[in-house]
């Protein structure tokens, strides 16, 4: 639910949030201070993470000094955020246990669209086609179209790949 105040206005926050402070959310109360507190630390991290993405000289130039305090605000951060993912993984699993009541519920009632303080729910019926290498290669015999194709159609995009070290257990 956390997540949903994310993308709300200030004023929208504390009405929600207020009708929600006295909620058990797996048996602690949410709290508006701390639903707000998220929300502001939400924001300032898009903040800082514009700031970070435009194109700025002085981050290409960045110092050994600043880089190693970088290093320590980041590793700093992981706590905070494990222990508020753990809690928002929660949530979220209370939550789809109820969409998924709702959806029984719609279903059992042919009910295709229902409302729900302004969020919709509606069944839609979805047909995807699954297309790969092995199936186009399967239509398009000439090996030359289908390396046009692939070609034409290929997108390669860069990212910063992050990977933690694996959990150990408490014995090492």
């Amino acid at each position: 639910m956390r997540l949903f105040f994310f993308c709300l206005a200030g004023s929208t926050k504390k009405k929600i949030a207020t009708s929600l402070s006295n909620q058990p959310a797996s048996g602690k109360p949410i709290t508006v201070t701390k639903i707000l507190e998220i929300s502001n630390y939400a924001t300032d991290y898009n903040i800082k993470k514009n700031k970070m993405s435009s194109p700025n000289t002085d981050n290409q130039n960045m110092d050994n000094q600043s880089f190693e305090q970088l290093k320590t605000d980041y590793i700093g951060a992981v706590p905070k955020i494990d222990e508020l993912k753990a809690e928002l993984k929660i949530l979220n699993k209370e939550q789809k246990n109820r969409t998924l009541a709702i959806q029984i519920y719609m279903q059992e009632n042919d009910i295709s669209e229902v409302d729900i303080s302004g969020i919709s729910f509606a069944r839609v019926e979805k047909t995807s086609v699954s297309i790969n290498i092995q199936n186009l290669s399967d239509i398009i015999e000439d090996p030359s179209e289908l390396e046009a194709f692939k070609v034409a159609h290929s997108t390669t995009k860069e990212r910063l790949k992050i990977t933690r070290p694996k959990k150990r257990s408490r014995n090492e």
